[in-house]
């Protein structure tokens, strides 16, 4: 189809599309909720977990600070034997079986990332780690005390943190 062509005094048609009724407005679709920030757990769920960070208000005799050298830090975890049933040809017998005994309890090391400052305090080389339970410590110390790393004196603990210094001094130059 081709256009008419229009001299200067002729108007064209009306448009149909001016008296068209106007579109309904079309609602802006609905924002995608951001994500909830992750959060630490409450400070209920905080306490059940093992204290590392001196975070409960307890008497200093039932806690002691922990100095590690181990880059990486450890776990301290505790076990008790318990007989449990093994299938054998002739049968069952009972065997002695290492079974968990307490929480996990993560002992800060040395390492850090380049550029960031370190999790905890670090004296002449050892990590501190704070508010360990007594116990759970010395059941632990207890268990490992052939273990080299006790041996060689790259963990030790005590109640408070000027003798934890001293040692660290006198420790300085074990690897």
């Amino acid at each position: 189809m081709t256009k008419p062509k229009l001299s200067g005094k002729a108007k064209p048609a009306a448009d149909k599309t001016k008296n068209a009724p106007a579109p309904a407005p079309v609602a802006p679709a609905p924002k995608a909720e951001k994500p909830a920030p992750r959060r630490r757990p409450a400070a209920s769920a905080r306490a059940a977990a093992p204290a590392t960070r001196g975070a409960e208000k307890a008497s200093s005799s039932s806690f002691v600070s922990v100095a590690c050298k181990v880059p990486n830090g450890i776990m301290l975890q505790n076990y008790r034997m318990v007989d449990a049933p093994e299938a054998a040809p002739a049968g069952t017998r009972m065997v002695k079986k290492a079974e968990k005994d307490g929480p996990a309890i993560r002992i800060h090391g040395t390492a850090r990332r380049h550029g960031f400052a370190p999790r905890c305090p670090i004296v002449m080389g050892f990590a501190i780690t704070k508010g360990v339970p007594i116990e759970h410590w010395e059941r632990w110390l207890k268990a490992n005390k052939d273990s080299a790393i006790v041996k060689n004196g790259l963990i030790f603990a005590n109640p408070d943190m000027e003798s934890v210094r001293e040692e660290a001094r006198d420790n300085r130059k074990q690897f």
